[in-house]
């Protein structure tokens, strides 16, 4: 019987009152050096001493107290704050969690390292509406410090943050400070700061349309005092944070992972991966939202003869409206021959020159998938009737645009125990939300309140002990947007 770790979705925004004064910096380059000082990498990894995820997070004190997201640090065995100016590593120990609120306190060990941070100063109060702030981390996967400009469009509490039940692990009483600074992967646990360089909120969580504006949400740093009041005496381990994990004894004797093919090497699917981005884009612009005709655009007077002018004038693609995507039914023809494909890929893959396929496979599919930010328009149509299919006489294709909200326990026969996200899909056609488990993916980045897209087999149903029926999805391919 297999025990299988499912992902639940907490995105913290964090800061932590200074108990020591600091100047305020005078110019933006003193503000980019305080913020460069200060602001570092997490890196964690799991008991195996494998990295398991990435996010940012900042120092507080000169002692080394630094905030992060509890979600970050969701499957932890160690972490350590990362100067990617040196590539100094430094050991961080869990000091105190509020997970409601999605925030967590370290200490960095900072002993015989010569570095002593002189650590950013943190506002005990929400800031005004139209504040000019800065998202700051290091979001994936570019792997360099990043400061985002915007202002704060509005303060949220979360029982008007979100509608009914969604995200309903996060305490109602937590304020959300909503930015249209991008706060992408990575960026989870840096700070949201003011110009005058104090600490005004966590980057957290962003919900993002399928095509459109993206709103992106950080939580208040006023709930940062509560935070520090709860630091003991000693470390607390990183699998003991308080609701770090939410454990679920669910049990569906009668499900069964499907017997898959796996007789397609790297290379096969690199190569049709290639390809996708392609027969995804639109067949009349190419891929470029416009297109160019040679038109008569006025004239000119020569020798008292009046001449023609004649340019090249670019206009909207009519067919896909600027959005350089093709049409859903071209789309879906490819999807779900790569779909297929991809579920074939031989499991046996331990070579480096596998390894380093299967990364240039992540980053065609990622470019077929995206364009500037946004996902594929018609990437959920067909989502919504294969997930709720109540029989499959074999697995489907499927491919989606979703969040991952939690982590479970689930068991299922025969199988390993394994950590497995639950993804929250939010459909196009009617704003359904529809759950889903993803089993036995090829390849999986992000963590809880990443957003991501979904490529795999629909395989079957798992039904929980309240008789829900939850779509499980087996070989899937998971990518942060």
């Amino acid at each position: 019987m297999l025990h299988i770790v499912l992902l639940i979705v907490a995105i913290v925004l964090s800061g932590a009152s200074g108990a020591h004064a600091q100047p305020q910096p005078e110019t933006h380059a003193d503000l980019v050096n305080l913020l460069k000082e200060n602001v570092f990498e997490v890196r964690v990894r799991n008991d195996r001493n494998e990295l398991i995820s990435k996010g940012s997070g900042f120092y507080v004190s000169p002692e080394g107290l630094a905030i992060t997201n509890v979600h970050v640090l969701y499957g932890a065995r160690s972490a350590t704050a990362v100067r990617l100016s040196d590539g100094r590593e430094f050991r961080l120990s869990l000091l105190a969690a509020l997970p409601g609120f999605d925030q967590a306190l370290m200490r960095a060990d900072l002993s015989d390292s010569g570095f002593t941070p002189r650590g950013l100063a943190v506002s005990n109060e929400p800031p005004l509406e139209g504040t000019t702030i800065w998202a700051v981390g290091y979001p994936s996967p570019s792997n360099g410090f990043t400061m985002t400009r915007g202002v704060v469009s509005g303060i949220r509490r979360g029982d008007e943050a979100f509608r009914a039940g969604e995200r309903s692990a996060y305490d109602p009483r937590c304020l959300w400070l909503q930015t249209d600074a991008a706060i992408n992967a990575g960026n989870s646990g840096g700070p949201l700061i003011n110009s005058s360089g104090e600490v005004v909120g966590i980057n957290t969580w962003k919900y993002a349309q399928s095509i459109g504006h993206s709103l992106f949400f950080a939580s208040s740093s006023s709930h940062i005092a509560e935070l520090r009041a709860l630091a003991g005496t000693s470390d607390l381990p990183f699998p003991d944070a308080p609701s770090q994990r939410s454990r679920n004894t669910e049990t569906d004797d009668s499900f069964r992972l499907a017997k898959l093919t796996r007789d397609r090497s790297t290379g096969d699917i690199l190569s049709i991966a290639k390809e996708l981005r392609l027969k995804l884009r639109c067949s009349r612009c190419a891929g470029a939202g416009y297109t160019t005709s040679h038109q008569r655009t006025g004239s000119r007077n020569i020798n008292g003869l009046s001449v023609p002018v004649f340019n090249d004038v670019k206009s909207t693609c009519s067919p896909c409206r600027g959005l350089r995507f093709d049409d859903g039914a071209r789309t879906a023809r490819a999807m779900e021959h790569f779909c297929k494909l991809l579920s074939r890929m031989k499991s046996d893959v331990d070579d480096g020159r596998d390894f380093k396929r299967i990364q240039l496979i992540r980053d065609e599919v990622r470019k077929a998938v995206f364009e500037e930010h946004l996902v594929h328009p018609a990437f959920n149509e067909h989502a919504d009737t294969t997930l709720s299919r109540a029989t499959l006489a074999a697995p489907l294709p499927v491919w989606f645009h979703g969040v991952i909200v939690g982590r479970s326990e689930l068991t299922v026969a025969g199988y390993s125990t394994q950590a497995v996200p639950i993804i929250e899909v939010v459909l196009v056609a009617d704003s359904v939300v529809r759950r889903v488990f993803v089993i036995d993916p090829i390849m999986q980045e992000g963590h809880v309140r990443d957003d991501v897209v979904v490529l795999g087999l629909c395989v079957g149903r798992y039904r929980m002990d309240s008789s829900l029926e939850i779509p499980v999805i087996q070989a899937a391919m998971v990518l942060v947007r």
